[in-house]
């Protein structure tokens, strides 16, 4: 027990100045307490376990006791569990936030991505890779949307496809990554652009100015050509051939003092629109115009 001078929170104490016996007593019993303390520590209440539940965690102790639950600033930024699905349905539920799912079946699977029964929080993400041959298909359930980039289906692309998930409000998620463009997988954009003369001398006419083979199958839908230098009178006209005969029933012009074909009073009109994988391709120079330089062709289309 410690004795002390004056009153206060610890009683009425002595009234008087402590006596050198007093005081060292006073010392012994602190030092006896140090040492209970060092030499028998108490358990500390340590972290069991941490729990999450969509967007929010739960810390439990050693003890049973908990804090919580905390809301989390925003979910998941990248894939933190890698969930192998099996089956031709899938349906992730507010667990898998953040979970990136390997979709195993050849026949495909059916992801649907709804906030029934149970709500996702906004900033959920969800990865979803098609590892077997047939493609996945995203539905947002009942009541809700999925936006889905112009130009592309709610399907993975093929083989391989990794297919993001995010919520951006109630119902509502973006999805993007390697979705199937609109027209099917097949249907990827082709853009070629093939020189057909060099930059600084003036063109004159001629047959195969250039010659390629197509680096795949191409369903053409546009076909441009351009000038780094105009004609400064004449029409430039250019034709463009596959296995030497040509796909054009009007041909590619530049008029006189312009750089594209664009501007051209007569558009170019595609006959053959269907160009096969390894076709042999020249680009015809029919008139030159006058000191025009720099001729590019444009190919534009889809894969077949």
């Amino acid at each position: 027990m410690l004795t002390f001078r004056t009153a206060g929170a610890w009683g009425a104490g002595k009234g008087s100045n402590l006596t050198p016996a007093e005081v060292d007593e006073n010392f012994h019993d602190l030092d006896s307490r140090v040492t209970d303390l060092e030499d028998n520590p108490p358990t500390a209440n340590q972290i069991a376990d941490i729990t999450q539940d969509g967007n929010q965690i739960t810390i439990v102790m050693d003890d049973a006791s908990t804090f919580g639950p905390f809301t989390l600033p925003r979910s998941l930024s990248r894939p933190s569990i890698t969930t192998i699905v099996t089956d031709l349905e899938l349906t992730p539920d507010t667990t898998q936030i953040g979970c990136y799912f390997r979709c195993t079946n050849d026949s495909g699977c059916e992801v649907t991505i709804s906030d029934v029964p149970s709500a996702f929080p906004v900033d959920s993400e969800m990865y979803f890779r098609q590892e077997g041959d047939e493609q996945l298909s995203f539905d947002p359930g009942v009541g809700g949307t999925l936006n889905v980039p112009v130009g592309y289906n709610a399907f993975s692309a093929g083989k391989g496809a990794v297919v993001i998930a995010k919520k951006v409000g109630t119902l509502l998620w973006d999805l993007y990554g390697d979705l199937e463009p609109t027209g099917g997988a097949s249907a990827a954009p082709f853009e070629l652009i093939v020189a057909a003369s060099d930059e600084t001398t003036a063109l004159t006419t001629g047959t195969a100015k250039a010659t390629f083979r197509m680096p795949a199958g191409v369903t053409l839908t546009a076909v441009r050509a351009s000038l780094n230098t105009v004609s400064s009178s004449g029409v430039v006209t250019v034709d463009i051939n596959e296995g030497g005969s040509s796909i054009l029933s009007t041909k590619l012009t530049i008029d006189a003092s312009e750089k594209t074909s664009t501007t051209a009073a007569t558009p170019a009109v595609i006959s053959d629109a269907s160009l096969a994988d390894d076709a042999e391709i020249t680009i015809d120079i029919d008139t030159a115009g006058t000191g025009a330089k720099g001729l590019k062709v444009v190919l534009i289309g889809t894969r077949t």
